[in-house]
């Protein structure tokens, strides 16, 4: 901004006023200040003020640009400004500012010359030097220009290359120069334009054409690869890519051509057809390009495929040929592509020869009349489907006849007529006919001869006839063979012989022989049967014939034994049987084979009673049935056994008790026994005893007689310190005798008792208890030890048992067996008795092995019983001991715990009153009198027997007496006394030495592996101190009831049986 100034001196008078004023202009020229300053950009507002300071009076100032002018003084300052908005065209544009005063000297001016920023009106221009598509390897120029804008825009590239900037006064200039390569072919350089102005961004973009060759040769592909079938027509595809532009493609093949090029790719297609000249030949394509540089060539090589000629045949030598000869035939064909392979057959039949000459031979009879013919084939004739087969030529081998029997030998059925067929096959054909012994029987024949042969006898059997078949051959001579065959004759099983060789009527114990002899042909399967039972002895194929062995015949084998011969002819079964019985002397016995017989039966009070036996005997025994006398019965024979019926109606309280069944023959007597008793309560189980665990009991049990009705199995069971807390398993009904308590609680003492019950009512078993595992046994991790407590509690069981055999041995086989009968004159034995009377011998049945001892019949049948059965009344108020069996395995315990309200009834009342009543099949011995720890053994298999179902019976049954059982030491110092007590009169004196053995016995049972043996000794004769009146009471009911024997030694002896049973089972649980 320019100032100017000017200075003027003036002075004036006034006369007229009394004070004089003197004009002063301005001591400087005006000041000019731009708001904003600087330089501004279009559409924005600027503010020009002229301001100037002194001068009297003030000055005057004016502008030379037009806008929103204000004026105003302030002191002795005069201000004008003006504003306006900005325009391109303001840019270099001078305002001026001119100040006036009276003064006329005084005319100073100033100027500003504005500065306004503007974009360029104008887009960017790019400029390619030189011009149109650029070869590869020259250079390339790419100018930028811009005009106008305030400033000059900024130019700026995005590719990569020399940048030059030549800009004028008013045009913006920016180059890029590089060498061209193929990878700037397309490419795009693009050249920006910014500018101070806010908002102004331009571009331009330039796309390069550069001239390149393709980088590769051309490719030559056939559309359809692979081999070309002679007359048909092929397409070769040649094609490159790449290249500025595209190359230029040709084929040297004439045919068809088609241009297929796209953007990329040059293709061009050349289609022709072809035959077999064409094969192995090649199709080059050639291409060229504007870069001289580039013309290569590629080469397709054609497979044409076509075929070979059809096939001629040549043969040497000529036919006919024979039997065994060696010949060759050639297949003959012109040659194809690619290589013939030759295919034989010989009717139908494919032979596995690629060759062109065939072998055949050696020849057989079965090369005659075929045919062989010669296949030639390659992939064309394959693709073609096309057949190039030879003429086939007819195989002419002639050989010897062949005969063919039909059917030899020939199976004919006695009585039957036969016809034997002979075929004969030859080249030749051949003439056949039969002969015999050199004879002939029939006429000739063309290649059949048949022979009849009328009702055929067993004579016939090996006969042999042969056929003989000739033929004549022009080459060769006459051709002859034979054959011969014979009859074989069927006849069905005829038994010739069928004996025994000891006789029919045999002894016990003979070896006996069974023979049977058979004709037949076939030879036949010779089967035995026992016709009683239908069961199959023996059976042997394939014999004619057979014996049959009976080792030591028994009483059971008696009866009808057949022999039965089959064979098989023709499909058809024939079969000849023959019976033959077998006799055996014996005694009568039971024929358990069908049906056992009870020792107790329940019948309902006036029910009906039913009872039968089976029995086997020889000769025919009498049987008759006795209830203290004989009851009328009926008998009869069922083939071999005899089946004896008792039918009481109605049965009174009275005809309850035991019945005898006495069969009896030359050979011997049989006594059976049968309880009846009414139907009641179930008999409590024996073996009771219970294992327990951690947290579960299992208890096990032995079931007895049922009462007559089906029972239940439930334990009642609570802990022992609260008996008021009674628990009960779910009823079973399992005879395998156990039962598992689950969710009972580690560390407590349980009491048990096993019940059973039926509709009658409810028995209790043994009480029980045991305490269950703070740890499982199967947990417990215990020292090594010498021995397992399986094998202790093995050695201990296997040590009882033998005890238990030497006692049974001493005090009832070994007597018994001097009480056996001597021989008298008719060789019978007689029991040597005091209390028995002579008499005729009958046997009486053991209740321990089914074995048969005699006895005289002549002495009453209760008699029999009576004299082993001694009644006892012992100290009764003797208190039971209740200390626990030291030995007995844990968790099995016999001592007696409190019992809960509703079990009281358990209570043993043999203790408190006589054991006068009791069922005549309880235990009736007095716990009082027993030894201390004995008595607690004795809780455990009779206390709770003694309230069983049958306790109220005793009354009306034929047993009444008190029953009194003689006590036997268990001291080996007693077993010589016991044994004569036992020998004279069956009961037990109490003598000193027996007093000795009590308290040797007492302190056995002290130690802790004694007390399970003593716990199930012979129980069947303890101490008694009125031994010797029961002597004296036996002596005087000696002839009121004998059969008490028989029940004294079945009691003894099933104590026996359940006390091993017991040791057994818990033998095998300490196993488990």
């Amino acid at each position: 901004m320019q100032i100017i100034s000017n200075i003027y001196c003036i002075q004036s008078f006034s006369i007229n006023k009394r004070n004089i004023y003197f004009q002063d202009p301005p001591l400087n020229d005006p000041v000019i200040q731009q708001i904003p300053n600087g330089p501004i950009n279009t559409s924005e507002a600027v503010v020009l003020t002229c301001s100037v300071s002194g001068g009297f009076p003030l000055a005057v100032l004016t502008w030379n640009c037009s806008g929103n002018a204000t004026k105003n003084t302030s002191g002795n300052t005069v201000y004008y400004s003006i504003g306006f908005m900005l325009v391109s065209q303001d840019n270099g544009k001078s305002c001026t500012c001119s100040a006036t005063h009276t003064v006329t000297a005084y005319r100073p001016q100033v100027h500003i010359m504005l500065n306004v920023y503007f974009p360029p009106t104008e887009f960017p221009v790019i400029k390619q030097i030189p011009d149109g598509p650029v070869l590869t390897g020259s250079l390339v120029s790419l100018m930028c220009t811009l005009n106008g804008g305030n400033p000059l825009a900024t130019l700026t590239w995005n590719c990569t290359g020399t940048i030059s900037t030549n800009s004028s006064h008013t045009t913006a200039i920016s180059s890029i120069e590089f060498p061209a390569t193929k990878l700037n072919h397309g490419m795009v350089c693009t050249c920006s334009a910014f500018h101070n102005t806010d908002g102004y961004m331009q571009t331009v973009h330039h796309t390069l054409n550069i001239i390149f060759p393709p980088n590769e040769k051309p490719k030559v592909r056939q559309f359809i690869s692979g081999p070309i079938d002679s007359g048909t027509s092929v397409k070769l595809i040649c094609s490159v890519t790449g290249g500025n532009p595209l190359g230029t493609l040709s084929w040297d093949c004439s045919g068809i051509s088609s241009n297929n090029s796209t953007a990329n790719t040059a293709v061009l297609e050349v289609e022709f057809t072809v035959d077999k000249n064409y094969n192995g030949r090649n199709c080059s394509c050639s291409a060229t390009h504007p870069i001289a540089t580039y013309r290569p060539k590629t080469s397709h090589e054609l497979v044409v495929y076509f075929p070979p000629s059809k096939p001629i045949l040549f043969m040497t030598p000529e036919m006919p040929w024979f039997n065994g000869n060696t010949t060759e035939v050639q297949c003959s064909s012109t040659e194809g592509y690619p290589e013939s392979t030759f295919e034989w057959k010989k009717d139908d039949i494919i032979l596995n020869v690629n060759e062109s000459e065939l072998t055949l031979g050696p020849l057989t009879k079965h090369d005659n009349m075929k045919t062989i013919a010669c296949t030639v084939s390659n992939e064309y004739t394959k693709r073609q489907s096309i057949v190039l087969t030879s003429d086939g030529i007819l195989l002419n081998v002639e050989y010897f006849p062949e005969i063919t029997i039909y059917k030899s030998p020939v199976h004919i059925m006695e009585g039957n007529n036969a016809t034997i067929v002979c075929s004969a096959r030859g080249n030749p054909v051949p003439q056949v006919q039969w002969f015999q012994l050199d004879q002939n029987i029939t006429e000739p024949q063309i290649n059949q001869s048949v022979l009849y042969l009328l009702n055929v006898d067993r004579i016939l059997d090996g006969m042999l006839y042969t056929c003989k078949a000739m033929s004549s051959s022009s080459r060769f001579g006459t051709l002859t063979s034979e054959n011969t065959t014979k009859t074989i004759v069927y006849y069905s099983p005829n038994i010739t012989n069928l004996e025994v060789s000891n006789g029919q009527t045999v002894s016990e114990n003979e070896d006996v022989t069974l023979r049977c002899g058979v004709d037949s042909n076939p030879l036949s399967t010779i089967t035995w049967r026992f016709v009683s039972n239908q069961n199959t002895l023996q059976k042997q194929d394939d014999v004619s014939f057979s014996n049959y062995i009976i080792p030591k015949i028994q009483c059971v084998h008696m009866g009808t034994y057949q022999c039965q011969a089959t064979n098989k002819i023709n499909e058809t079964t024939f079969v000849d049987t023959k019976d033959i019985t077998v006799y055996v002397l014996c005694s009568p016995r039971v024929d358990t084979r069908i049906q056992g017989f009870p020792k107790l039966v329940a019948v309902e009070h006036n029910g009906d009673l039913n009872l039968t036996v089976y029995l086997i005997a020889y000769p025919t025994p009498t049987i008759r049935w006795i209830y203290k006398n004989e009851v009328a019965s009926v008998s009869s024979l069922v083939g071999n056994v005899y089946v004896s019926n008792l039918h009481i109606p109605h049965l009174k309280q009275s005809m309850f008790g035991e019945y005898t069944v006495h069969a009896f023959n030359d050979n011997g007597n049989l006594f059976l026994h049968v309880n009846v008793v009414p139907k009641g309560k179930p008999t409590p189980p024996s073996n009771v005893f219970v294992v327990c665990k951690t947290t579960s009991a299992t208890i096990f049990w032995k079931p007895e007689f049922d009462g007559g009705d089906k029972q239940t199995f439930e334990v009642k069971y609570w802990k022992t310190s609260q008996v008021t807390t009674l628990l009960s398993t779910t009823p079973v009904t399992d005879l395998a005798g156990q039962s598992v308590i689950e969710q009972l609680l580690s560390g407590f003492n349980y009491s048990f008792v096993l019940q059973t019950s039926n509709i009658y009512g409810t028995s209790n078993a043994t009480l029980l208890t045991c305490e269950t595992d703070v740890k499982d046994i199967a947990t417990l991790k215990e020292p090594q030890k010498m021995f397992s407590d399986v094998t202790i509690a093995t050695i201990g069981v296997a040590g009882g048992l033998f005890v238990v055999i030497v006692l049974i041995t001493v005090f009832i086989i070994i007597p018994f067996c001097r009480r056996k009968n001597k021989t008298d004159k008719d060789g019978s034995h007689i029991l040597r008795r005091e209390c028995l009377n002579q008499g005729r011998k009958v046997p009486v049945q053991s209740v321990i092995n089914n074995t048969y001892d005699s006895v005289h019949l002549e002495v009453q049948y209760e008699s029999l019983r009576e004299d082993a059965i001694v009644s006892t009344k012992g100290n009764q108020s003797r208190p039971v001991d209740k200390k626990a069996d030291p030995v007995n395995a844990k968790g099995a315990y016999y001592n007696e715990p409190p019992l809960p309200p509703d079990i009281k009834n358990i209570k043993r009342r043999s203790l408190r009153k006589e054991v006068l009543n009791h069922s005549a099949y309880a235990n009736q011995t007095n716990l009082a009198d027993l030894p201390t720890d004995q008595s607690i053994v004795r809780v455990e298999s009779m206390h709770l027997t003694e309230i069983n179902a049958y306790e109220d019976m005793a009354k009306d049954t034929k047993v009444k007496t008190s029953i009194k059982k003689s006590t036997v030491d268990k001291t080996s110092e007693s077993n010589t006394q016991m044994y004569e007590s036992m020998k004279d009169d069956r009961t037990c004196d109490k003598t000193s030495m027996s007093q000795k053995g009590i308290k040797a016995t007492t302190n056995k049972l002290s130690d802790s592996k004694g007390n399970l043996y003593e716990s199930m000794k012979n129980r069947s004769c303890e101490n008694s101190p009125k031994s010797v009146s029961g002597r004296q009471k036996k002596v005087a009911n000696l002839t009121t009831d004998g059969t008490e024997l028989y029940e004294s030694m079945k009691t003894t002896t099933q104590e026996l049986t359940k006390s091993i049973d017991k040791m057994d089972m818990y033998a095998s649980t300490l196993k488990k």
